[in-house]
C-alpha cells in the first residue's frame, strides 16, 4: 500500500499488519498478470507466527489497487491468500469498490480471479455514483452467523 497512508492509520483502534506489496517494478509495460510475486502472499503465515491466528480477524484486500496506479495481482497471490485464511479460519474481505460492476471484465474481480471472500465491499458504480452508496456482501456462512446470534 501507500507507505505514508500506515502512519495515520495504523493502529489508531487496534493493531494492524501488514502484508508486502507484490510491486516490484518488473512489472513495467507489460501484459496481464504478473508471472512472479505471488510467492509474497507466504508472509500472511509469518504475521501468523508472530500474532498468533487467533488475534487476527480478518485480510483485506483490493485485488486491483487503483490508489498506486493500476497493479494487478500476481498469478495465483489471491488464491494463496484464500488458502491461508481458510487454513487458519482467518476472514478474506476483497474491497471490490474500485473493481466491482464489470471493471474487470466480470461482475467482480472475486469472479475474475476464481476466488471467493468471505466478505465483499461495493460502492461507485454501485448508483453509477449518482448517490453515494455503499454495500456489504458476505457468505452464507457468516449470515447464518449472524442470524443465529
Amino acid at each position: 500500500g501507500i507507505t505514508k497512508n500506515r502512519e495515520a492509520f495504523c493502529g489508531v483502534t487496534v493493531p494492524v499488519s501488514f502484508l508486502r506489496q507484490t510491486w516490484t517494478g518488473k512489472e513495467l509495460f507489460k501484459k496481464g498478470l504478473p508471472e512472479t510475486g505471488a510467492e509474497t502472499a507466504y508472509e500472511l503465515e509469518k504475521i501468523v507466527s508472530i500474532v498468533g491466528a487467533k488475534n487476527i480477524s480478518a485480510v483485506f484486500i483490493v485485488p486491483v489497487a487503483g490508489s498506486t496506479g493500476i497493479l494487478l495481482p500476481p498469478k495465483g497471490y489471491l488464491k494463496i491468500l484464500r488458502e491461508i485464511c481458510d487454513k487458519y479460519g482467518i476472514l478474506l474481505v476483497f474491497d471490490e469498490v474500485i473493481t466491482g460492476f464489470y471493471r474487470t471484465g466480470k461482475m467482480f474481480a472475486s469472479e475474475t480471479f476464481d476466488v471467493v471472500p468471505d466478505i465483499m465491499t461495493m460502492a461507485k458504480a454501485l448508483t453509477n455514483a449518482a448517490i453515494p452508496m455503499g454495500a456489504t456482501a458476505c457468505s452464507q456462512k457468516i449470515y447464518n452467523k449472524v442470524i443465529e446470534d
